[in-house]
């Protein structure tokens, strides 16, 4: 039987095409279009395969034990240390300045409270003194009385500076803006080695299988109808029978009229 070139099976390119995949919008005959579909097939199972150890690789970075890990944890820790260590810098070094200054303050007071002590040893020796060196020694008691009751208001401790600091802008979190990346075949690690490397004990459950279709569900449309008197030839099986693509089922196939599996109700690929 001669057929239109045109027609021909892409994948064996010797037998008339019988469906047309909507994926690829190539043509084939019963047989390959069948290959086509299994091939299909194998590269969802492997999709799968990957997808479960994906999975496996995000159950191990997102348990708890892994946020404790967390890099952007010691970083945080990092920078508290270094803030206190400069903090810790920075009050050494005030209270060093505190203690030197009260140290001088005290050493004024008790040198001038000697020489009071000493003057007033002198007048008593001496027999001599009338009522001004008597004032002069009384005022200036009184004026180093008041030095030692404001000896400790003469020292004060300026932390204005610290009240300019924008705390909530010395730390911030934030993520990573991500660039463009496009999906390749090496963007999910396919190691055969990988799964074995990480616990599956306790994520089971979020495996996923492959099921085949069945009665209740719908073969999906992957393929449309093409002339149906390219794909017979006289006195042939496939022009009174054909395979189910969902449940490989061997159904009669009408003359006149759609034909449906007789098992799951799918159409005829054809």
């Amino acid at each position: 039987m001669s057929f239109n070139r045109s027609n021909t099976c892409a994948l064996c390119t010797a037998l008339p095409s019988v469906s047309l995949c909507e994926g690829c919008q190539k043509k084939f005959c019963y047989t390959c279009f069948n290959k086509h579909r299994n091939d299909l097939s194998l590269e969802l199972d492997d999709l799968f395969n990957r997808r479960n150890e994906l999975m496996e690789v995000i159950n191990s970075q997102l348990n708890n034990d892994s946020l404790n890990v967390n890099p952007c944890f010691e970083k945080i820790d990092r920078w508290q240390n270094e803030m206190h260590a400069h903090i810790d810098r920075i009050t050494a070094a005030a209270r060093d300045t505190v203690y030197k200054l009260t140290f001088e303050i005290n050493s004024n007071i008790r040198n001038e409270f000697d020489e009071i002590s000493k003057e007033l040893q002198r007048q008593q020796k001496t027999n001599g003194y009338i009522e001004s060196d008597l004032n002069r020694l009384r005022q200036q008691l009184i004026k180093l009385n008041d030095t030692v009751q404001q000896s400790h208001n003469k020292i004060h401790v300026d932390s204005s500076n610290s009240r300019n600091i924008n705390w909530d802008t010395m730390l911030f979190v934030a993520t990573n803006k991500a660039p463009h990346m496009t999906m390749t075949s090496t963007s999910v690690p396919s190691s055969p080695n990988l799964n074995n490397s990480l616990n599956r004990s306790s994520h089971n459950t979020m495996s996923l299988s492959r099921h085949p279709y069945s009665s209740s569900t719908h073969t999906p449309n992957f393929y449309r109808t093409v002339s149906r008197t390219a794909s017979l030839s006289t006195g042939s099986r496939s022009s009174t029978t054909y395979a189910c693509i969902g449940c490989k089922t061997i159904n009669n196939l009408r003359e006149n009229g759609p034909s449906f599996c007789s098992v799951c109700h799918s159409p005829a690929p054809f």
